[in-house]
């Protein structure tokens, strides 16, 4: 089997839209996320805040699925002859594929904040998001900056660079956590299978959001496991209506509000907090993916795959454009014809437009840039090993 696997790619790339989305409508439609604590710009709005149909656009949702997935990758992609050396050059390489971009996107943001090019706090004044307003209120100097590209970033969770920034921290651990596993588990099928418990000892014991995403690496190694094993292709009508139960499951749990609580049909999850929900959701969700063929397929399709192939750059610079040119583009059309929704999808589909672009040009230089550095450091590295 090849390690890649073009249905991952094709729900990765989705899944960083998605996110994307939320995002968006977190600065514009407010009572999306935050339901009646936050300006209402249209009827159905605070409906949706607590509803099943607002699935697609719960972020902490589609953030548990991109790092399960990313521990899947992970397992599916390391060599099984793996040593300490090639171990602590692959960490070390890690590091270095996220500290250049992150160092980038500080200048960046040392930038745009300075000479006011983020419009953010001006605009959530009409939108009236409280999370919009919530960033780059302070200017911070370039040391500051580059401080936190090289080690706040990933080493304590700091979201100064960018407020999608919050999860870095548990992607970086939850890499090398996967790699650790890998060594410890491989060629060791029955003892792997049953470390599912230790995921799920400390889902119940901890409700912390790192901790619960440092698990959803570990569920990406078994379902690693899982998805390379014979078990679906030897029981595919079993595995078709299981399948369908936990993609309804997981669309279900997935749609559980990530703010407030909810008083309608949610309810009956509240003994749990919305991190744990939407692991279990995210958890089903690609259970079912997995168990049906026909969705990876559709999953597979070449527009979702070239998304998938930019989805790292679109999670690191989404939130640039929102606070930017989507802000300042809004206020500029807003104050000109003051038709709010309007002026909101357009302004999202120019943003969508940009995203793309930006993040394929972030591709092919920075990120290029990053691993043409990192091959060089290997080369180096094992000469003198």
């Amino acid at each position: 089997m090849s390690n890649r696997v073009k249905w991952i790619d094709g729900l990765k790339g989705l899944a960083c839209v998605f996110i994307f989305t939320h995002h968006f409508l977190l600065a514009f439609l407010p009572s999306l996320y935050y339901g009646t604590d936050a300006v209402s710009h249209y009827k159905y709005d605070i409906f949706l805040s607590h509803s099943i149909l607002s699935f697609p656009i719960v972020g902490n949702y589609w953030v548990f699925i991109f790092c399960i997935l990313s521990g899947f990758v992970l397992t599916i992609g390391l060599d099984k002859k793996l040593d300490i050396n090639k171990v602590s050059i692959k960490m070390f390489k890690r590091y270095i594929h996220f500290a250049i971009p992150l160092l980038f996107l500080g200048m960046v943001a040392f930038v745009f904040n300075k000479y006011g090019i983020f419009s953010n706090i001006r605009v959530s004044a009409i939108t009236g998001s409280p999370w919009l307003s919530s960033y780059y209120v302070n200017k911070l100097s370039l040391f500051q900056y580059i401080r936190i590209a090289f080690i706040d970033t990933l080493f304590y969770a700091n979201d100064s660079i960018s407020t999608a920034f919050w999860m870095f921290q548990s992607i970086f651990y939850g890499t090398f956590l996967t790699i650790i596993i890998n060594i410890i588990f491989n060629n060791r099928k029955k003892l792997s299978y049953l470390f599912l418990i230790i995921p799920f000892i400390t889902f119940y014991i901890n409700s912390d959001g790192h901790v619960i995403l440092l698990d959803s690496f570990l569920v990406g190694y078994l379902l690693a496991k899982f998805y390379q094993s014979n078990f679906v292709v030897s029981h595919k009508k079993l595995c078709l209506f299981v399948g369908l139960i936990f993609i309804i499951a997981g669309i279900f749990m997935g749609g559980y509000p990530s703010y407030g609580i909810p008083t309608n049909y949610y309810k009956i999850l509240s003994f749990m907090n919305f991190y744990q929900i939407h692991l279990i959701a995210s958890i089903l969700f690609l259970l079912g993916i997995i168990m049906i063929e026909i969705l990876q397929k559709l999953l597979s399709w070449k527009p979702f795959v070239k998304l998938g192939e930019i989805s790292f750059e679109i999670y690191l610079v989404h939130i640039f454009i929102i606070f930017s040119f989507s802000t300042s583009l809004f206020e500029m059309m807003f104050k000109n014809n003051n038709r709010y929704l309007f002026d909101v999808a357009l302004v999202y589909i120019f943003s969508i437009i940009l995203l793309i672009v930006i993040s394929i040009i972030f591709k092919k230089t920075i990120t290029k840039m990053s691993i043409n550095i990192e091959n060089k450091l290997e080369e180096k590295t094992r000469e003198e090993l």
